[in-house]
C-alpha cells in the first residue's frame, strides 16, 4: 500500500511539473515581441544575438518575435514603430540610440527595452540611470571618453583631436560633446568634422585630417559605413584612428576601445526577461558594461607605420591580423 501511494505521488508530481512546463511554454508563446535594429552595423547584430540568447535560455524562445531593420533610415524606423504599436506588442526591444529615441517618443504604453544606447539620459530617453521614470529601461554602450583619449595618447602625441560626427544623429552628437568635455584635462583641442553624406568623407576629410593629430570616429551609421575610406585617408598621412565600437577595428580602424556588443545584448536580454515576467521598466536600472576591451588592427598599424609600445599591447584583448 505504501509503495502504491509513493507511485501515485510520483506520477502526480510528474504531471504537475509537466503541466507547469507546458503552461510556461504556452505563456511564452503568447508573448509578442518586436525587435527594431537601427541599421545592419555589426555591433547591432551582435547585440541582437545576445538578446535572443538570453530570451531562449530563460524560456521565451517560443515567443512571437517580429524583427525589423530600419537600415539607418529615420522614416523607416518610424514606420516600424507604428507597426509595432498597432500590433500591440507585449514588449518592444530597440538597438541603437536613434531607433530608441523614435520608439520612446511614439510608444508610451508598451514596455521598451533598449540596447547599445550610448547615453539614454542625454538622449532624453530616460530621466536617470537609476530609473527611466517611464516605460523604458535597457543597456548603454557608453565608454569613458577620457580613457579613450588616454589610450590614443599612448600611441601618438595628441594636441588636436579630430572628431567625425553626423549632425542630427543624437548618439554621434553626444559623443562629440563627450570628447569636448575632456579636452581641457588632456590639454588638447577638439576639431569637429561634420560628416552628413558619403561625399563629405572624400571632400572634407582630406583637408581636415591635416589639422589633427588623431581621428575619433563617432558611432554614426553614416560614418561607420565609410570606415575603409576614412582609414585609407588617415593612414596615408599617418594619423591614428580610434573608435568606441568594437567592429570598427575589424573594418580597419587602428584601435577600438569598447564594451562587447554581445555581452551588452545579454544584459539587455536579462532586463527584457524581467519585463516579460511583469516587472515595470522604471523599476529596472539602466546599465553600461563594467568591463571594456581593446582591439588593434595589425594591418592598419603596419600600413600607417605606427609603432605599438609593448606596454599598450598588454592591454589589447584582440588583435585583428
Amino acid at each position: 500500500m505504501k509503495r502504491m501511494l509513493q507511485k501515485v505521488f510520483l506520477v502526480a508530481a510528474a504531471f504537475v511539473f509537466s503541466f507547469a512546463l507546458l503552461s510556461a511554454d504556452a505563456l511564452a508563446a503568447k508573448k509578442k515581441i518586436g525587435i527594431l535594429l537601427w541599421s545592419e552595423a555589426g555591433h547591432y547584430l551582435e547585440g541582437r544575438e545576445g538578446i535572443i540568447e538570453i530570451l531562449t535560455k530563460k524560456g521565451f524562445g517560443n515567443a512571437d518575435i517580429t524583427e525589423k531593420n530600419a537600415k539607418g533610415n529615420k522614416a523607416a524606423a518610424a514606420a516600424i514603430v507604428e507597426e509595432f504599436a498597432a500590433a500591440k506588442m507585449d514588449l518592444v526591444i530597440t538597438l541603437g540610440t536613434t531607433a530608441t529615441v523614435i520608439a520612446s517618443k511614439r510608444i508610451t504604453d508598451i514596455p521598451i527595452v533598449f540596447c547599445l544606447v550610448f547615453d539614454p539620459v542625454k538622449a532624453k530617453v530616460a530621466k536617470s540611470w537609476k530609473s527611466s521614470g517611464n516605460n523604458t529601461t535597457g543597456t548603454s554602450s557608453m565608454v569613458s571618453m577620457y580613457e579613450l583619449v588616454a589610450r590614443t595618447k599612448e600611441l601618438t602625441p595628441v594636441k588636436t583631436m579630430g572628431v567625425l560626427y553626423t549632425p542630427g544623429q543624437k548618439n554621434s552628437v553626444i559623443q562629440l560633446k563627450g570628447v569636448q568635455a575632456v579636452q581641457k584635462k588632456h590639454r588638447m583641442k577638439v576639431v569637429a568634422i561634420p560628416i552628413k553624406t558619403k561625399k563629405d568623407v572624400s571632400v572634407l576629410l582630406p583637408r581636415a585630417i591635416k589639422r589633427v593629430d588623431a581621428l575619433y570616429l563617432s558611432g554614426s551609421s553614416t560614418i561607420l559605413a565609410e570606415i575603409p575610406a576614412i582609414v585609407e585617408i588617415a593612414s596615408k598621412v599617418k594619423k591614428v584612428t580610434v573608435a568606441h565600437v568594437g567592429k570598427t577595428a575589424d573594418k580597419g580602424v587602428l584601435i577600438a576601445v569598447y564594451g562587447n556588443a554581445r555581452k551588452n545584448g545579454r544584459l539587455a536580454g536579462e532586463k527584457a526577461v524581467k519585463v516579460l515576467k511583469g516587472k515595470k521598466p522604471s523599476k529596472i536600472k539602466i546599465e553600461p558594461l563594467s568591463e571594456f576591451e581593446i582591439s588593434l588592427n595589425k594591418k592598419t598599424a603596419e600600413k600607417g607605420g605606427f609603432t605599438i609600445p609593448s606596454s599598450f599591447m598588454k592591454k589589447v584583448t584582440k588583435v585583428i591580423e
